[in-house]
Formats: C-alpha cells, structure tokens, sequence
C-alpha cells in the first residue's frame, strides 16, 4: 500500500512511491484485480500528494505573513531612533528576530487561526 511518512520529506517521499507504483501499474494486465487494487492505490495516494502540496503552499504563505509581520515593530524602533545608531539596530536586531520566530514556530500555531 502506499503511504507517506511524517516529516520534510513526506512530500518528495509520496511521490517517488507514486512513480514506483506507476512503473509496476505498466508491467501488469490491465484486466488483473492486481492491476485495479494498485490503480486505487494511486488515486488515493495522489489525492493525499495534492493534499498535502496544498498544506505545505498555506504553511509558506502563513509562514510569509508572519515574517512581514514581524517586522512592523522593527519598523516602529528604527523610525523612533532615526538618528542614532542603535536605535536603528536594535530596530533591525528586532526585526531579524522577528524573522528567526516565525521561521521555528510549530505548524499547530499557524493552524490555530494565525495568517488564515
């Protein structure tokens, strides 16, 4: 049966089992249950890639949102300390993290409301 795994590669790993399972798909009759089972076996598996491709698009867009608004009390530092050096980096050091947190928060924060 075709299955994916958990984790990064869940996606690159569903379709490289698709593939496999294609190639075997050609060298069966096409009149076999063996053939049929194996056929759902795509089609659900395929199923299951687009949903999975869709999750990881919402993931990076959130992700995205999340980074731009990260940003905004970066933007307010920097615009307070105009003028002085560190006033302008901290506003930056404020940003760059702002950054780093959205890039490590765990996918049940985004899908609890945030960014969509």
């Amino acid at each position: 049966m075709i299955n994916a795994e958990s984790g990064g590669d869940a996606i690159g790993d569903l379709r490289g089992r698709i593939e496999q399972a294609e190639g075997r798909l050609a060298s069966l009759n096409a009149q076999s249950s063996a053939y049929r089972s194996l056929r759902r076996q795509i089609g659900r598996a395929s199923a299951q890639l687009r949903e999975q491709e869709k999750a990881a698009e919402r993931r990076a867009a959130q992700v995205r949102d999340a980074r731009l608004f990260s940003l905004a009390p970066s933007g307010v530092v920097i615009l307070a300390g105009w003028g002085s050096w560190t006033g302008v980096l901290v506003g930056l050091g404020i940003g760059l993290f702002g950054v780093w947190i959205a890039d490590r928060l765990p996918d049940h924060f985004y899908r609890s409301g945030l960014g969509g």
